[in-house]
């Protein structure tokens, strides 16, 4: 069996996502936001947690190193983590969203590394991206 068929077997036998394996979190975010626990989520509350690492994306993409420490910015991925727990307490749908996601769990895996912030990042577009194209609730 191929090395990309055992990432696929992983992905198909667990709940929760784990961490972000290569370039399978396309498929993982299609398989989250399949998730029935999602169907109350709103657009806006899955834009909000986009704009809040876009913020930082930019602050990253910005960046004119070829060293992947994060240490300037690593105060502001330090308040997003804070900012989704917070909300994750606030709001029950960003709650569920986590527990299917990880994304706080993947955003304390970043630490300093840029190249997974960015896949972290690449991850929650695409969990927006098949919000919608599921018919995510407005």
């Amino acid at each position: 069996m191929s090395d990309m068929g055992n990432k696929q077997n992983v992905y198909e036998s667990i709940e929760r996502s784990e961490y972000i394996v290569d370039d399978l979190y396309i498929d993982e975010a299609e398989r989250v936001m399949r998730n029935e626990k999602l169907k109350h989520l709103t657009t806006t509350q899955i834009r909000n947690v986009l704009a809040m690492f876009a913020d930082i994306y930019n602050d990253v993409m910005a960046l004119n190193t070829d060293d992947d420490k994060l240490d300037e910015i690593r105060e502001k991925i330090d308040r997003l983590r804070i900012r989704m727990i917070y909300e994750c307490g606030r709001t029950q749908e960003v709650k569920k969203f986590d527990e299917c996601t990880n994304i706080v769990g993947n955003i304390k895996n970043i630490k300093n590394s840029r190249s997974q912030f960015i896949k972290v990042f690449h991850y929650m577009e695409a969990l927006v991206a098949y919000h919608r194209f599921y018919g995510g609730k407005d």
